[in-house]
């Protein structure tokens, strides 16, 4: 679901299909994703961003870093703006190297393997399928590093997202 043939601005060179915008706390492991309408910083990734931080906020959690890939709207001017105003370190994955971030392939891993395997009629109905599969994610699939407890277990003093 991450990238697909679609069409592209050919100002910039973005996607301009649905994407799919993971994030996941380093130590809680608590996950957030969203489907995105494209792939621009300005419309899509920076306003998810923003999002994300204001959820952990919720939860008295203040996010440090920041870990990307280094695609265009990443590695964008404005993403370093946004990344700029709550103090955000940002760093980039290694290129070729998918490890780099690790948790966040694990989880798009998963959820091919798991969430994804029945076939949908729509697309639409697909992306409705990510929030339940993304609430079950965090309240009940146990993590090995977690202690085999789920994220959603994980005590807030102790989450700090990267």
């Amino acid at each position: 679901m991450n990238h697909a043939a679609g069409p592209r601005d050919s100002t910039c060179g973005h996607d301009l299909h649905p994407h799919l915008e993971p994030v996941v706390n380093d130590a809680s492991r608590v996950t957030q994703a969203e489907v995105l309408k494209d792939e621009r910083a300005a419309t899509s990734v920076v306003p998810f961003l923003r999002r994300a931080v204001a959820y952990d906020a919720r939860f008295g959690v203040r996010v440090e870093r920041a870990m990307t890939d280094n695609g265009s709207a990443c590695v964008s001017r404005l993403r370093g703006q946004q990344c700029a105003r709550p103090k955000l370190r940002h760093r980039r994955t290694r290129p070729r190297r998918p490890r780099t971030n690790g948790r966040v392939e694990r989880m798009i891993q998963l959820l091919r393997e798991r969430a994804y395997v029945m076939p949908y009629p729509t697309s639409a109905q697909r992306v409705r399928g990510l929030k339940p599969w993304l609430a079950c994610f965090n309240r009940q699939r146990p993590h090995s590093a977690l202690g085999h407890r789920p994220p959603s277990s994980t005590p807030h003093r102790l989450r700090t997202t990267s």
